[in-house]
Parts: structure tokens; C-alpha cells; sequence
């Protein structure tokens, strides 16, 4: 589980980008303008990833995670509803605001649950499956963006979240 919600979230950062060109013409704005919204949203999730790591250890990673992965299908979900470029950083600092808690929240639940002897196999499925995630984004995105347009992809992306956050 931990994994599948690394995946997501690696997912959900690449959830957008892919769709620039789409959303560029759509909403007007330039490709810099949209590359700021990825900046905002990693500026976001680094800025907060150490505040997510006390959280963590106060809170539980568990809670924490659940809370990261609903924020960042919260985030997916006002992207997928924008309207206008504000909406987008909007969708970006929520987005950001969630993805922070991955690395803190994950690492410690694998700490805390995985035999010490069985924590490198544990780190590396970890690992890949973030980089799954990555390499999923844009094939699923450019897919149902070419069919139903980039507002229905971003909204697919954030139902797919929904059902990971089910499973949590």
C-alpha cells in the first residue's frame, strides 16, 4: 500500500505537465506560466516535507499519509476543474501541500513495519514504484486527454487517486 500511494504520488506530479501544450492554447497562458505552477507545486511539497515529518511522528505516518494522498487527489481534482490559470496554482499549492508527506510518512511506516533484514528489498519496490508512477503519467494522460480533452484527463487522474485513498 505504501508503494501503490508512492506511485500515486509520483502520478499526480506529472499528472499536468504533460498536457501543457493542450492547456496552453485552452487557457492562453504561456509554457513559462505553466512551468511556474510546477515550480509552486514542488517549492510547496519541499517547503512543507519537513513540517509533514514532525507531523508524522506526532500524528502517525499512517494519518499523515492519508491525509498527503487526499490532498493531493483534492489538488488533481481542482486542476482537472480549472477554468482559468488561478485555479491551476491553486490546484499546484494544494497538490504540493499533499505531496510533501510521502517521503516522511512512507519511509517511517516502512522503518516502523518492515523486518530490518528485508528493508533494502522494501526501499527499492518503494522506489520503483515512484518511478512507475512517473512513467505512467504521461501515456495516461495524453490518452484520455486526446479523446476527452485535458479537463476530463486531470478529472480521470483524480478519481484514480480517489480509489487509492479507498484502499487507505
Amino acid at each position: 500500500l505504501v508503494s501503490v500511494a508512492h506511485a500515486l504520488s509520483h502520478f499526480l506530479q506529472l499528472n499536468v505537465a504533460p498536457l501543457f501544450p493542450i492547456i496552453k492554447d485552452d487557457l492562453g497562458v504561456s509554457y513559462a506560466a505553466l512551468g511556474l505552477t510546477t515550480g509552486i507545486f514542488y517549492a510547496v511539497s519541499g517547503v512543507c516535507q519537513t513540517l509533514a515529518g514532525f507531523a508524522a511522528d506526532r500524528f502517525g505516518a499512517r494519518r499523515v499519509l492519508t491525509a498527503g494522498l487526499v490532498l493531493c487527489v483534492l489538488g488533481a481534482l481542482i486542476a482537472g476543474l480549472a477554468q482559468n490559470y488561478a485555479m491551476l496554482i491553486v490546484a499546484a499549492v494544494v497538490g504540493g501541500l499533499g505531496n510533501s508527506v510521502f517521503h516522511p510518512s512512507d519511509l517511517a511506516i516502512l522503518n516502523a513495519r518492515v523486518n530490518p533484514v528485508r528493508i533494502g528489498h522494501a526501499y527499492s519496490t518503494h522506489s520503483i514504484a515512484g518511478n512507475f508512477g512517473y512513467a505512467l503519467t504521461p501515456i495516461f494522460s495524453v490518452a484520455v486527454a486526446s479523446v476527452w480533452g485535458w479537463n476530463a484527463a486531470l478529472l480521470a487522474g483524480a478519481a484514480l487517486g480517489a480509489v487509492v485513498v479507498a484502499m487507505a
